[in-house]
């Protein structure tokens, strides 16, 4: 079980609290990394330097990570559709991500493949 405590819907950046009272932060992309464990004091840092918003009590509980995750993937497209942009699609992203690679040095994508085949394990 899940609570979201503080929230930034405009970049997907989230601070939730499990059943075992450990606050976790949740960054997109979500696939890539797992949520970090962060001290209860970052919840009023990210609050009043970070923009996040306080949503304790807002939002029911969440059953797992995974209804997390979708929960602020639909938030992040309703702040971007707010602000008059096109969220991002997965074909823009594979399409930017072949631009970037392309131009990269070409020792950058193996670095990147080996970092992330190194996250895997």
């Amino acid at each position: 079980m899940f609570t979201l405590i503080a929230a930034a819907f405009e970049d997907g950046g989230a601070l939730l609290r499990d059943e075992n009272g450990i606050v976790l932060h949740l960054r997109p992309p979500f696939y890539a990394d797992p949520p970090v464990e962060v001290p209860v004091e970052a919840v009023g840092i990210a609050i009043t330097k970070y923009g996040y918003w306080a949503t304790e009590g807002r939002f029911p509980d969440f059953a797992d990570l995974e209804s997390v995750k979708t929960f602020l993937n639909e938030k992040v497209v309703e702040a971007c559709m707010a602000r008059g942009l096109a969220p991002i699609t997965d074909e823009q992203a594979l399409q930017n991500s072949h631009e970037l690679f392309s131009r990269a040095p070409p020792e950058y994508p193996a670095q990147v493949l080996s970092q992330n085949s190194n996250r895997a394990r």
